[in-house]
């Protein structure tokens, strides 16, 4: 089975940069990144066979993770878990990104008009210590009005004011809170590689899900692209390559604050490899079509009309045969079979 084949990246050293001093040979690690989901966590744990914990290491301490000479993120602990048992003394950390206080705060109490976005990030953001700010966008426009909500977070409201201008707000490695969206016009940064071989592999594992659960015959997609002037209509739809789909797309201008693009999925067809039952009725455009299997039956009257009937088979009425019943002749003897027409 294909294996990883990166030897130096999987032995890189995980360490943790506190008050300048450098912390590794961990135990155990674990770091999550989620693009859509702010405050990335770390946790990290190691025994201490002399039993001292380090004195610089309490909560709300600022840190730096690093992978190798790759800094991954930076931020702050939020707790110290301290054991002590008959095996040995174990010291645990967890903690999250700079946009963590920006999740556990409130929002300063803001009311303005006709603001920038710099304006309202700044407003937002640096009374609660992040000073490095990026705005990745050529232009955008002025808020009529933003105001903070009782008891609303700091990501919350920074995030309703991003996306009203088609943009998303991350923080990068160094804790610079960048301000942007993708851009789909740039070449690829990086190259998944999966050989059965396991020559230049870098994905460790990969799986591929189908279901027919909650599939529905049409989805629209409505979406905003982020607020840059661009003359390129570029959008991504991601369909399956057996669906017969019908897709529209159109991209409007992105620094309107609205939706600019729409992409609408059809499936006209379902296919099921077991037994449908349907508790009510079935009703149908486009025809139907059954064959194999014990072909089709019904309990109940069948009602057929704006059409004719054919099939090059027998039609029975109970045990009289449209093709092979006979009528008493008129002079005494039967009738032969229907002459076909």
């Amino acid at each position: 089975m294909p294996t990883q084949n990166n030897p130096a990246t999987d032995n890189a050293t995980v360490s943790v940069i506190i008050n300048g001093k450098q912390h590794g040979d961990w135990s155990r690690y674990q770091i999550d990144s989620d693009f859509l989901i702010p405050a990335d966590a770390w946790s990290v744990s190691l025994g201490l066979p002399e039993g001292k914990f380090p004195a610089d290491v309490v909560r709300g301490a600022p840190v730096m993770v690093k992978v190798g000479d790759d800094t991954v993120l930076t931020g702050r602990i939020d707790s110290v878990q301290r054991s002590v048992a008959r095996g040995g003394v174990t010291l645990s950390l967890s903690g999250r990104d700079s946009a963590a206080v920006l999740v556990d705060c409130a929002a300063p109490i803001l009311t303005a008009r006709q603001m920038e976005l710099p304006d309202v990030v700044a407003q937002i953001v640096r009374p609660l210590g992040i000073t490095k700010i990026r705005i990745e966008s050529e232009g955008t426009i002025r808020s009529d009005k933003i105001s903070a909500e009782p008891g609303e977070r700091a990501w919350d409201m920074l995030l309703r004011a991003c996306a009203a201008r088609g943009l998303w707000p991350w923080f990068a490695p160094d804790g610079t809170l960048v301000i942007g969206g993708p851009d789909y016009t740039r070449p690829p940064v990086a190259s998944l590689v999966l050989r059965m071989d396991g020559k230049g592999n870098n994905v460790l594992s990969l799986s591929d899900a189908s279901s027919i659960d909650k599939s529905f015959s049409e989805l629209t997609v409505l979406a905003q692209s982020h607020a840059h002037s661009s003359t390129k209509q570029t959008a991504i739809i991601d369909v399956g390559d057996d669906a017969d789909s019908d897709i529209e797309l159109s991209t409007g201008v992105a620094e309107t604050g609205q939706h600019g693009m729409k992409a609408v999925v059809k499936d006209p067809m379902v296919t099921a490899s077991e037994q449908v039952t349907a508790q009510s009725k079935i009703t149908g455009n486009g025809g139907m079509a059954i064959k194999g299997g014990d072909g089709a039956s019904f309990n109940g009257s069948v009602t057929q009309t704006g059409g004719s009937y054919s099939t090059d088979g027998d039609v029975k009425a109970g045990n009289i045969s449209l093709k092979r019943h006979d009528h008493d002749g008129d002079s005494g003897g039967k009738t032969g079979p229907a002459n076909p027409s």
